[in-house]
């Protein structure tokens, strides 16, 4: 089954960014293609043989386009948080870290290197193991654990609180164990069960400041992207609240642990406000998410074979007769393949949020790499070698999904370099259309126009203001998600529509129903539109600056030309472009100001580049 990065939305309360493929790799449906880890396309750079005897500082996730070289992979052999994961990893269960990958860094970006040799990894071929035990996961209806208000986990957290939360729990156990005479490692048990994870834990970012939700105000307006502003400043609100929730909830002594309304005479511990950022920084930015699987085939098959066994054994005390037997035995079969059904059926009606060691290592390129995929068969989340297999030395990448760059930079800390899912969020186009014809605000959209776009279905349902109140409405005409291709077939229609109405000669209009207007007018018609929607891109190159795309990648490659990533790598978990940064966390570098000055520039620098091509579209002389 896919794991993806949860998809966000929002402040975070609908589903995060990465997924989990199908139901194991080796059942994939033959008419869906599942991109699997895959380690670039250029020669391979041999790894150095002389790690650093640390980890670097900056822990930016992605990797190079158009690059000039490929990174050399640098294993991290000899840094002690490398190395106690990769001693961690053998005592609980996971397979392939420290001899088919390793944790490496590639010009300054730490991530995940292939070791398979000498020939490297056959494509297909499994490259990392991690028993589903091991990870950190969210399920649905979880019960709300000790130590933490139930009342705050049932009614004001959203997912990625409480995947946050429990988090927050591990630490207190690894540190609780470390206290009584370092039992940090894999192989004590905490409660559950449960492999303690040091280890892991250690290899986390100590702070995520690259993210912009802890920029500075002057920092945030450095984007000149009013939508992305708005996000983090609603993501901040919302952020607050939910800590502020949790410790209301404490303080009327609710201690969790049950899952039911009181605290089960437990006390609730509170994280401080930095704890609990921190935590859901590091969930929003390293989760994967997928279909839930409630119990393993080896539990399943022990239930069908008691099945078996009652139904057998009822035949048989009952004096049944051979037809009755066979009857009874295929009963039993039934019932086995009826299990595994039934739970591959529901998987794909549930989901589970999961924090995995050593996947979340996989750094993200839309084009190259894979979804970690659940194994139902072997309980298990693993990553395979994709197209060309994985030369050694070479980075193995996954995809965090298709998100684009307002997502990337708002939750991981990075850029996407021709992102092929990004868009440009264009608020109040019918305003910024009114405008560029001359007419004064709102006068675009009269009531009854208004009116009228609402029953053709192109509104939505918000309404908005109008007349006087300089509002567009919403559905087509605002929060339109320009891409290279151009404008959405909906935005077109109402335009089309209003812009006739505006230009005809009386004030009754052209009399003809909204629905005239789906397909393109006559040339001159179409032409006007064109024209009216090239000057608004226009004006929105000019507000996120005057320098061109291109300007601003030769700023970020340090003059150089070329164009590198944009990670905002100082010592958090910046993940790069997909495609361009081939040495962005190490160039980044310096303070967190500086960081977050690139990915600024780098991010108006993606969505001039959206803008532009759409531009071109729109002023291609038509054939």
């Amino acid at each position: 089954m896919t794991m993806r990065a949860p998809a966000a939305t929002g402040t975070g309360r609908g589903a995060p960014g990465r997924t989990f493929p199908r139901l194991c790799p080796s059942l994939r449906p033959a008419q869906t293609t599942t991109r699997t880890a895959a380690a670039g396309s250029s020669s391979p750079s041999s790894p150095s043989s002389s790690p650093p005897s640390s980890a670097p500082s900056s822990t930016a996730r992605t990797q190079p386009t158009q690059q000039r070289s490929v990174p050399r992979a640098v294993y991290l052999d000899d840094a002690p948080a490398a190395r106690a994961l990769v001693e961690w990893s053998h005592e609980v269960g996971i397979s392939g870290l420290g001899n088919k990958v390793k944790p490496a860094t590639f010009a300054g970006l730490r991530g995940l290197a292939s070791a398979v040799s000498p020939g490297g990894a056959e494509e297909g071929d499994i490259l990392l193991s991690v028993p589903r035990a091991v990870a950190i996961t969210l399920p649905p209806k979880r019960r709300c654990p000790e130590g933490v208000p139930s009342g705050w986990w049932e009614r004001d957290a959203p997912w990625y609180a409480r995947l946050g939360a429990l988090l927050l729990l591990e630490k207190r156990r690894a540190a609780a164990a470390a206290a009584k005479g370092g039992g940090d490692q894999g192989g004590d048990q905490g409660d559950g069960g449960r492999p303690l994870m040091g280890p892991y834990l250690s290899t986390l970012p100590a702070s995520f400041s690259e993210m912009p939700y802890f920029w500075t105000d002057t920092q945030l307006e450095e984007l000149r992207y009013p939508p992305l502003q708005a996000a983090v400043r609603e993501q901040r609100r919302e952020w607050r609240r939910i800590h502020e929730a949790w410790e209301q909830e404490a303080a009327r002594g609710d201690g969790g642990g049950g899952g039911g309304g009181g605290g089960g005479g437990a006390s609730a511990f509170v994280p401080s406000l930095a704890e609990l950022e921190w935590a859901m920084s590091a969930v929003r930015s390293r989760t994967f998410s997928g279909p839930y699987v409630a119990s393993t085939l080896a539990s399943r098959g022990r239930l069908a074979g008691l099945v078996g066994v009652l139904a057998v054994g009822s035949a048989v005390l009952g004096g049944a007769d051979g037809e009755s037997l066979g009857r009874a035995v295929g009963a039993a079969a039934a019932a086995a393949v009826f299990n595994v059904l039934y739970e591959v059926i529901l998987s794909n009606k549930l989901r589970q949020y999961v924090l995995c060691p050593a996947v979340d290592l996989l750094n993200h390129d839309s084009r190259a790499g894979s979804e970690a995929t659940y194994d139902y068969f072997r309980d298990s989340f693993s990553v395979a070698a994709g197209l060309g297999g994985a030369a050694v030395g070479r980075q193995v990448f996954g995809s965090y999904g298709a998100q684009s760059n307002d997502s990337f930079a708002q939750y991981y800390g990075f850029v996407e370099a021709d992102n092929p899912a990004d868009a440009y969020v264009l608020t109040r186009l019918a305003e910024r259309a009114g405008e560029v014809i001359g007419l004064e605000a709102g006068a675009l959209v009269t009531p009854a126009r208004r009116a009228a776009l609402a029953a053709a279905g192109l509104l939505g349902g918000g309404g908005g203001g109008g007349g006087g109140g300089g509002g567009s409405g919403s559905g087509a005409l605002d929060d339109v998600k320009v891409t290279r291709e151009g404008f959405p077939a909906a935005t077109l229609h109402a335009l089309r529509y209003l812009l006739a109405e505006a230009a005809a000669p009386t004030a009754a209009g052209t009399g003809m129903p909204v629905s005239a207007f789906e397909a393109g007018g006559g040339a001159d018609d179409e032409a006007r539109l064109a024209s009216v929607l090239a000057a608004v891109v226009r004006r929105e190159l000019v507000a996120l600056g005057p320098t061109t795309a291109e300007e601003d990648l030769v700023e970020l490659d340090g003059g150089g030309g070329g164009g590198s990533g944009f990670a905002s790598g100082a010592g958090g978990t910046a993940k790069a472009s997909g495609r361009r940064a081939a040495a962005a966390a190490a160039a980044a570098g310096g303070a967190g100001g500086s960081a977050a000055r690139r990915l600024a520039l780098g991010f108006r620098a993606e969505k001039k580049k959206v803008l532009g091509a759409c531009l071109d579209r729109l002023t291609r002389p038509k054939d």
